[in-house]
């Protein structure tokens, strides 16, 4: 039996079923109906407010949704057979102004989330896409983190695309240079021993600016590796050195985000696959050995 005709045959079946009821039971239905969409009025603008945190959704447009469906939601279901007939109007309006608090509260939390589309939240969602590719990297060698040539290692073998190697608040950077650095001191070591607080990947402008820009197929291992061929015709133009960067606390970047986030840090990836942005001066106490 087909898709098409398993449907039709459940929806005549209900249908057939529905036929059959008393008026009583027809009633009942349709208030059940009626109370599912209501709630929905209330129910959907709350999980778009929540949903808007994490799918960059401008709070105007929730602020829109609820102050449309919420009232129309609120009033029906006071109106309903499901609330006490005992529910005074004065009680009703109690309730509708509590709901309100609540609402008022949640969007002003939504207001001081962060959106993704921000250069400092972006960065961190590229770093812990970064820190899954450790992972699987390191399960795939035995525990052993990559070697110097991390970055070219997972665009071969852990298929990360370009973009993730690049920082939204990184100027003029292109496809195939790397706004981060991994920490030379994590280099090859196993994952598992290394401290949690340890630093494993962190902004750098390593590389930028130190000449020219030269092709693509010039300075990359492009011959080598069969995926930077596919995704590059060869020509690019790209920094030679900012590519695979390793190294420790003197390379790191602390003005990237200054012009957007209006303040000096730097976007940290540690071992314990937390991603952070550590303010400028909070630098000076981070881990870049497994012994400190």
């Amino acid at each position: 039996m087909s898709l098409k005709e398993i449907v039709v045959s459940c929806a005549m079946e209900h249908y057939n079923k529905y036929m059959n009821d008393t008026k009583e039971q027809k009633k009942m239905k349709k208030s059940h109906l009626k109370f599912i969409l209501l709630f929905g009025c209330i129910l959907i603008p709350c999980l778009g407010g929540l949903l808007s945190a994490y799918f960059s959704i401008q709070v105007k447009t929730i602020h829109l949704i609820i102050f449309i469906c919420l009232p129309v939601g609120l009033m029906g279901l006071i109106n309903s057979k499901f609330v006490s007939m005992k529910y005074k109007a004065m009680e009703a309006l109690v309730a509708f102004m509590i709901t309100c608090c609540l609402l008022a509260g949640l969007m002003h939390w939504l207001k001081n989330i962060p959106h993704s589309n921000s250069p400092d939240i972006r960065c961190r969602i590229n770093l812990k896409f970064l820190e899954n590719a450790f992972s699987v990297y390191a399960d795939n060698y035995g525990g052993n983190l990559p070697s110097e040539n991390w970055c070219d290692l997972f665009l071969e073998e852990m298929h990360v695309k370009p973009w993730f190697f690049k920082c939204k608040g990184d100027e003029y950077i292109r496809d195939a240079e790397s706004s981060y650095a991994m920490n030379e001191n994590a280099v090859g070591k196993k994952l598992s021993e290394l401290p949690a607080d340890m630093v494993l990947l962190f902004e750098t402008d390593l590389g930028k600016g130190n000449g020219e820009r030269q092709p693509i197929k010039t300075c990359r291992s492009f011959d080598r590796f069969k995926v930077m061929a596919s995704l590059f015709e060869g020509d690019e133009m790209v920094y030679p050195e900012r590519w695979n960067q390793v190294g420790g606390s003197e390379i790191l970047e602390i003005k990237k985000h200054r012009k957007t986030d209006e303040i000096d840090g730097c976007n940290i990836l540690f071992v314990s696959d937390e991603a952070e942005f550590i303010k400028a001066d909070e630098i000076k106490n981070l881990k870049w050995k497994a012994e400190e």
